[in-house]
C-alpha cells in the first residue's frame, strides 16, 4: 500500500521476493503502478517524492 495521505491510497498486490526489504517492495510498488520515486540520496534512505507528491 501506497499511502499519500488524506484517503488518498494505492493498494498494490505483490508477491515478496525473498532478500527484498522495504525499499524493493516500495520500488516494486511504484513500478507496477507507473509511478517514479526519487530518493534524496545514493543509499535510498529518505524519498523526495512519489509520482511527483513531494508532502507525503
Amino acid at each position: 500500500m501506497i499511502d499519500f495521505g488524506y484517503w488518498d491510497v494505492v493498494w498494490t498486490e505483490m508477491v515478496f521476493q525473498e532478500g527484498w526489504d522495504a525499499v524493493d517492495a516500495l520500488e516494486k510498488a511504484c513500478e507496477m503502478n507507473g509511478f517514479s520515486v526519487v530518493f534524496g540520496d545514493a543509499g535510498k534512505t529518505s524519498i523526495i517524492s512519489i509520482n511527483g507528491q513531494l508532502n507525503l
